[in-house]
């Protein structure tokens, strides 16, 4: 990654930013909570919920949640669009 020193980004930004990435991907795959804090790099709970809250804008209960909430929709219209095909 080059930066430019006009578009100069604190490194903790980066750091916390691409935490969060891997924990919004650990959640995705169906993992805890409390298993995306530590396996994402995070040593503290609280600290983690607050970071990830602060950078998506969002708990990580609720982007799971709702992660999981679209996948559903996602699905159900799939198999309602293939049994109107009459792929049943």
């Amino acid at each position: 990654m080059c930066l430019s020193s006009r578009q100069a980004i604190p490194f903790i930004t980066i750091f916390f930013s691409k935490k969060t990435a891997a924990a919004k991907q650990l959640l995705a795959e169906g993992k805890t909570v409390t298993e995306t804090c530590y396996l994402s790099g995070f040593n503290d709970y609280n600290n983690f919920i607050r970071t990830f809250k602060k950078i998506t804008g969002t708990s990580p209960g609720q982007y799971q949640k709702s992660f999981f909430n679209e996948a559903d929709a996602s699905l159900k219209s799939f198999f309602v669009c293939m049994n109107s095909d009459g792929f049943t």
